[in-house]
């Protein structure tokens, strides 16, 4: 077997002779010409050869090394050193004597050689900003010339820095800074003399419209000239009015309302203006210890103030009897005398308030002085009247907006429900359930969905009626006589509606995550699991009408009135959501305006 060479020699080992003289061969190389010949800097000799008859420096500093500007040693140097720190310590390598005096253990390694070498060149160098520094020969520059590259020159940043005898002593003064030179004027300066006034606001080239009038009426010329501010376009798409209906004042309705406008805090979304009642209201704010929030009493919305909470008072001291539709020409009867607030009770005159409240909210909504109206919960035994005989808020918008029907429809963020029969007996709900109101239905809640919420391909169950969806005709023929031939022709038509699911499996699975909506046949089929799910942030929804309308999803709560232990989540949310549809109805009717035919 050949024998492998031994690496581990003193000539081939990390830091061995081979090492230090490649070193001393860079080192010295360094310090020379190309020709060979010494730097100027270093005549005669290199950086680490000792001049003749100095011994070993044994402070470590090296001849050619300089830390002063005099020759000598440092001051700061102890020249009077024991012969004992000549001595090598105890377990310190012993200088071999076979070697020169360079390769001992104080001789500086590579790194140090050169940083060694950096500060002789530069101690011989004179110090910046001396008068000793040579003069370089520059070509003269013009004044014009001299001001573009000044600010870049070396005297200019030479005056940025501290002064001599700031960071220490010994340095020599800065030069100053020429002086900057006047630049010529040009034609385009500004002339700051003749400058103009500030010119009036800059208004929007967009068609204006008059604070109070419609916002679903279109004006073919701006309105100019009238005592009230207008309105553009864009600023009344920025700032929706929201219009919120007081409800029965000896429930709930009037706690949520404050808690939810406390301190002006939706104003950033919108303006709300409370058709109630100043002193109904102002009652409540004692009583509920909201003192510190102020409301802003107007008669009309065109004084709104989009900073405050705004109140129109429907009723003061006395109430008006609600008067029977067609009969607006006859004497009107007495007012009754407004009773003060019994929180928990059920009063006709909280019944008549509520009505007043209600009917005065419409009119501005009918009017579009309002973008959507949001209703607080009533009493629907003691709001009937001549004027009011119908089951509810909903009967009541769809009959004053001239609908023939419309759809109940309650929103969260986990779950959708519409029902398809709503305020009704439920010894009359299988009369309501045939081929064409649920189509009808369908139709509304697929429409709510695309210009409401956005979605544009709407996935939808429908629920049976009857339990376990029939059981196929043991338990009831309705889902396959009329509401499984009617889910096949309108997917057939490519729209995507499924069913008839069974009630109970169909939210006991959660099924209801894998769809955009559900159709319920009737009032709790649909309403007892959404508000098992979604109680605090539900919302009531009429789908199907032209205005926007919502409500919470509670009712008076005559048991906790008064207390100030009301929950307003739902009250917030149904806010929320009546700026969300209105947005989204707005982008709607735009997208289908500019549509492409096909």
């Amino acid at each position: 077997m050949e024998e492998q060479p031994n690496n581990n020699t003193g000539e081939n080992r990390p830091g061995g002779q081979g090492d230090r003289n490649r070193n001393r061969n860079r080192n010295r190389n360094k310090n020379r010409g190309r020709d060979g010949s010494p730097r100027a800097d270093q005549p005669g000799r290199t950086p680490y050869e000792r001049p003749e008859g100095q011994d070993e420096n044994p402070t470590g500093i090296y001849a050619g090394e300089n830390t002063s500007q005099t020759d000598g040693p440092p001051a700061n140097a102890n020249t009077d050193v024991p012969a004992a720190q000549n001595q090598p310590r105890s377990g310190q390598q012993q200088p071999r004597p076979d070697r020169p005096d360079r390769d001992r253990r104080d001789q500086p390694r590579d790194g140090q050689d050169r940083r060694t070498s950096d500060r002789d060149r530069s101690a011989d160098r004179p110090e910046r900003g001396s008068n000793d520094r040579p003069n370089r020969d520059r070509p003269e520059r013009s004044g014009s010339e001299r001001s573009g590259i000044e600010r870049f020159s070396r005297s200019g940043r030479d005056s940025a820095r501290p002064a001599s005898g700031q960071f220490g002593a010994g340095r020599a003064e800065r030069s100053e800074p020429a002086e900057r030179p006047q630049r010529e004027r040009s034609i385009y300066d500004r002339d700051e003399d003749n400058v103009p006034e500030r010119q009036e606001q800059y208004e929007p080239m967009a068609i204006e419209r008059q604070a109070g009038e419609s916002v679903f009426e279109v004006d073919d010329q701006p309105t100019g000239g009238a005592s009230r501010p207008p309105l553009a376009d864009d600023s009344t798409r920025e700032r929706l009015i929201v219009g919120i209906s007081l409800g029965d004042f000896n429930g709930i309705g009037p706690e949520v309302i404050l808690k939810a406008l406390q301190y002006n805090q939706l104003n950033k979304r919108c303006t709300p203006v409370i058709y109630g009642s100043m002193r109904v209201l102002n009652r409540y704010r004692n009583l509920l210890n909201l003192k510190e929030w102020t409301l802003n009493g107007i008669q009309q919305v065109e004084e709104v103030n989009h900073r405050l909470t705004n109140v129109i008072t429907c009723f003061s001291d006395t109430l008006p009897v609600p008067v029977a539709e067609g009969a607006e020409g006859e004497t009107p009867p007495t007012p009754l005398p407004a009773a003060d607030i019994q929180p928990g009770k059920v009063t006709p005159e909280a019944g008549m308030a509520a009505f007043a409240c209600l009917s005065r909210a419409v009119e501005d909504l009918k009017a579009g002085k309002i973008h959507a109206l949001v209703t607080a919960p009533i009493n629907k035994h003691n709001i009937q009247s001549a004027a009011f005989a119908f089951p509810g808020h909903t009967e009541y918008l769809a009959h004053a907006f001239g609908q023939a029907d419309n759809l109940m429809f309650l929103v969260s963020d986990v779950l959708r429900v519409g029902v398809v029969t709503g305020h009704v007996p439920l010894s009359k709900v299988r009369q309501g359930i045939h081929r064409g109101v649920i189509a009808q239905k369908l139709e509304m809640m697929t429409k709510s969905l695309k210009q409401d919420f956005g979605i544009q391909r709407p996935k939808i169950a429908v629920l049976g009626l009857n339990p376990h969806a029939g059981e196929r005709g043991l338990l009831g023929n309705e889902e396959t006589d009329i509401i499984a031939p009617l889910l096949t022709d309108l997917r057939q038509k490519g729209q995507l509606v499924y069913g008839p699911f069974p009630a109970d499996g169909f939210f006991g699975t959660r099924a209801y995550r894998k769809y955009d909506a559900v159709l319920a046949m009737y009032h709790d089929q649909g309403l007892i699991p959404f508000k098992l799910l979604a109680f605090e942030e539900g919302v009531n929804v009429t789908a199907g009408m032209p205005v926007v309308r919502t409500s919470p999803d509670h009712g008076t709560a005559y048991d906790i009135a008064g207390k100030g232990v009301a929950d307003e989540t739902s009250m917030v949310q149904a806010i929320y959501t009546a700026c969300d549809m209105v947005r989204r109805r707005q982008e709607y009717q735009e997208l289908t305006a500019n549509a492409l035919k096909k």
